[in-house]
């Protein structure tokens, strides 16, 4: 997941991690590689929801084009219905994909095999769909960066407790 604002962009190391790997082809800007490649990077399960801070003008387009990384700040007002049929989307076109790759014939596979990369970067992006809704329902904890609100339901639940 990633939280794009007007002067940051807030990168999950679970997504840095995928980083590599869905920019196979493609140029990623220089101080992104310094500084997340440029020293050890570790990414595992006790600190993957944590957030990488990046703020120079580049960088923040290049996380904003970023196509398998959830926006938070697209979603976060969402109801749960509204982030289902975004995540019903997703499943769309990782389906279409699938039925595209399957009825070709194997020198057509092997000639498209970007088609998995872009299938599995989707299956990426659905996992994050399903983190914001495990964020909202309570089942998944992850502190957000401290400009940022948090999710429409769990401030529901906390004003309900602010009331008593």
């Amino acid at each position: 997941m990633k939280i794009i604002t007007n002067k940051k962009a807030y990168v999950q190391l679970n997504d840095l991690s995928y980083l590599m790997r869905a920019m196979e082809d493609e140029s990623i800007p220089a101080s992104i590689v310094n500084k997340v490649f440029g020293q050890v990077f570790i990414c595992t399960d006790s600190n993957r929801y944590e957030f990488e801070t990046f703020d120079s003008p580049e960088e923040i387009e290049f996380f904003k084009n970023l196509d398998y990384s959830v926006d938070y700040m697209e979603l976060k007002d969402l109801s749960d219905e509204e982030i289902i049929e975004y995540g019903n989307s997703i499943v769309n076109k990782q389906n279409e994909i699938a039925d595209k790759f399957n009825s070709m014939s194997d020198e057509e596979k092997e000639k498209n095999r970007n088609l998995v990369k872009e299938h599995e970067l989707l299956q990426f992006k659905m996992l994050s769909v399903r983190d914001i809704l495990w964020m909202r329902n309570g089942k998944l904890k992850v502190k957000l960066p401290s400009e940022v609100a948090p999710l429409k339901g769990i401030k529901k639940i906390l004003n309900k407790f602010k009331k008593r």
